[in-house]
């Protein structure tokens, strides 16, 4: 969610109150976000190998650069246990209708989970055979 969150922002058409809103839930959740962020790093530094320089060891894996690590399964397991919890904001979840004439892809507002709410007006989808 917070990775889509600023595309959404900036995209044109969007209304200025959603905009906002949108805005200060994620100041919120990246405030909430930090100490992951942190534990995160932390599990890095303590699972990962170190280079001949103490620096820590990656390796080129597709396109990008991961971090080697003694135990993969440990460093996952500990990873999992942060990932696990959740963090809480308090906003209400707003209507599609709030988004007005913006053009977003579905998948982009499928990453926005809980801030956005189901309309009950809207009927569910049917198989054609």
């Amino acid at each position: 969610m917070i990775d889509v969150l600023p595309q959404v922002i900036d995209v044109d058409n969007l209304p200025t109150k959603t905009g906002y809103w949108l805005g200060r839930a994620l100041v919120d959740l990246l405030k909430e976000h930090a100490p992951y962020e942190e534990a995160r790093q932390k599990l890095i530094l303590e699972h990962a190998k170190k280079d001949d320089d103490g620096e820590l060891a990656t390796k080129q894996q597709g396109d990008i650069m991961v971090y080697v690590f003694d135990d993969p399964e440990a460093f996952n397991l500990a990873l999992k246990e942060i990932a696990d919890e959740e963090i809480e904001i308090k906003y209400n979840p707003v209507s599609i209708d709030a988004f007005g004439d913006a053009q977003i892809k579905g998948t982009v507002l499928l990453k926005l989970g809980r801030l956005i709410k189901d309309d009950e007006d809207i009927p569910p989808l049917t198989v054609v055979e």
